[in-house]
C-alpha cells in the first residue's frame, strides 16, 4: 500500500512521509495538486492524505478528481480551516476521516490502519 500525500507546507509532508515510512508503508509526497495529478492516478489500494488549503487547485478538487476513479483509494482530508469552512469545501464529497492540524502521530496512523 503507497500513500500519496499532498501538502504545500514541506515540513508536514516530510513529517507525515517520514512516520508512515517507519510503520513500513510506502509514502510519495506532493507540493501541490498539480505535481499529483502529473504523477498519475493512485492505485484503488492505496490512501491519499490531501491538505484542503492547496495554492492553485485546492484540496476539495483533488477529492473529486480522486472520486470520479473506478475504484478510488481511500481518502484522507487535513485542514487547518474553521470547521465551517471545511464543511462547505466537504459538502457532497466521501473521505474516509478528517483531520484537523495540527496533527499527531496517534491521528495520522489510526486514519491510515483503519
Amino acid at each position: 500500500m503507497a500513500i500519496h500525500i499532498v501538502e504545500d507546507d514541506h515540513a508536514v509532508a516530510d513529517a507525515m512521509a517520514y512516520l508512515l515510512r517507519l510503520q513500513g508503508f510506502e509514502a510519495f509526497t506532493h507540493a501541490s495538486a498539480e505535481a499529483f495529478f502529473a504523477a498519475g492516478p493512485p492505485c484503488p489500494e492505496d490512501a491519499l492524505i490531501v491538505d484542503l488549503a492547496l495554492p492553485g487547485i485546492d484540496g476539495a478538487e483533488v477529492v473529486r478528481w480522486v472520486q470520479a476513479m473506478s475504484s478510488p483509494p481511500d481518502i484522507i482530508v487535513v485542514s487547518a480551516q474553521s470547521q465551517s469552512v471545511i464543511s462547505r469545501q466537504l459538502r457532497d464529497l466521501r473521505v474516509k476521516k478528517m483531520l484537523r492540524k495540527p496533527l499527531t502521530r496517534e491521528a495520522v496512523l489510526e486514519a491510515i490502519v483503519r
